[in-house]
């Protein structure tokens, strides 16, 4: 078996010294809400994989966008995943009133349709189990 290639550390890429201490936060005392650099670079490990298509500069820079926004977006996907029934994990449900509420499903669109979008949640959980079962192989 040949492990894949690791990620690089958020600290290895350029960022400002704003965005280096982003999640340190001004005067915490560490509570469970404040993320911490570690918390984000379990999180783009974690989605290394779908970015594995893209070439390397691609990567980088969807990386940087998360980081950059990774405060709403993480708020974003807490609330739908509790609004999907499971306060830890995005369901079928959070991801369709995440669509609905983005207006992302157009019905005059043939490749942006409800379904489309309730097919890509499908792909994106099956490559996640998969992964998750090799792992444990």
């Amino acid at each position: 078996k040949t492990r894949p290639k690791r990620s690089r550390s958020i600290n290895s890429f350029s960022l400002s010294k704003k965005s280096k201490k982003k999640g340190k936060g001004k005067g915490n005392k560490g509570g469970k809400d404040e993320m911490t650099l570690k918390d984000m670079e379990r999180d783009l490990r974690k989605i290394t994989e779908s970015m594995k298509d893209l070439d390397e500069d691609q990567r980088k820079y969807a990386k940087l966008s998360i980081l950059k926004y990774y405060d709403i977006l993480f708020e974003t996907f807490r609330k739908y995943c509790k609004i999907g029934g499971d306060k830890h994990w995005l369901t079928q449900n959070g991801w369709n009133a995440l669509n609905t509420d983005s207006f992302v499903p157009d019905k005059k669109s043939e490749e942006c349709t409800k379904e489309l979008c309730q097919q890509l949640f499908q792909i994106i959980y099956d490559s996640h189990h998969a992964n998750r079962n090799r792992k444990k192989e």
